[in-house]
């Protein structure tokens, strides 16, 4: 394996979600000197897994590295944020912001930030001002539909969920969360066929199956949701129940 193709793979076991192999890679590119975003990388990987102290290692040996790039500054905030640690994590999102106000990255993980504060006001503004830096953005889309909820605007809800959906075919929670907004609608029709997508793009999902009964119970078709879906519903569950037994298939 050549030494130039290691950062290309960790990027590509990174996507895949597949964090200890990427950080094994780019660990191995790191020690060969061959920096790029490496470190950084490494920080997520860590953050991902669930190592806090690692990560802030890695974003703090990066912020002495390089002083004047925002990013390690706003992940340093992302791990603080996963500690539950808010004051912490807007003390670092903020400085990343007055690095670089137009940091598309920062700008959006403030707007988390404001989110878990129950301030949607401030998440929207930091939301539409990251997408404005950059539109195809799945995340700041479907976070953007949630505060759009929290305000009561189920029309502009569904607009952001179908724009998360379209950029990302398979964001699940675009999909079950526009079903979602659609029910409270009473808008039953459309909202089994938003829920029967999600149900595709997780099959084991319980919750789906949970939404369609219900719609088809709100619809009258009370057949359908107690025979069909029902039964589907406990095949499901027996298939969760029999991966928690040692042994089970």
């Amino acid at each position: 394996m050549g030494v130039d193709s290691l950062y290309d793979q960790g990027e590509e076991a990174y996507a895949r979600g597949e964090f200890v192999q990427a950080l094994a890679l780019f660990t191995e590119e790191w020690e060969f000197g061959h920096s790029g975003d490496c470190l950084n990388y490494m920080g997520c990987c860590h953050l991902s897994l669930g190592e806090y102290p690692e990560a802030v290692s890695c974003f703090e040996r990066l912020r002495q590295k390089s002083p004047e790039w925002e990013r390690p500054v706003f992940n340093l905030g992302r791990v603080y944020f996963r500690l539950g640690e808010l004051d912490k994590a807007f003390h670092y999102y903020e400085a990343a912001l007055g690095m670089n106000p137009a940091s598309e990255d920062a700008l959006y993980y403030m707007g988390t930030y404001y989110y878990e504060v129950g301030d949607y006001v401030q998440a929207r503004q930091c939301y539409e001002q990251s997408l404005k830096l950059n539109e195809a953005q799945p995340e700041p889309h479907l976070n953007l539909g949630m505060c759009y909820v929290r305000m009561s605007d189920s029309k502009s809800a569904l607009k952001e969920f179908e724009r998360a959906y379209e950029l990302d075919p398979s964001c699940y929670d675009a999909v079950r969360n526009k079903g979602l907004v659609l029910q409270d609608m009473r808008k039953f029709k459309a909202a089994l066929n938003a829920f029967g997508l999600a149900a595709k793009i997780r099959p084991d999902e319980t919750e789906c199956m949970t939404d369609i009964i219900y719609c088809y119970a709100k619809l009258k078709d009370y057949e359908t949701a107690l025979r069909n879906q029902a039964l589907r519903f406990i095949e499901k569950l027996e298939v969760a129940v029999a991966k928690q037994i040692p042994g089970g298939s």
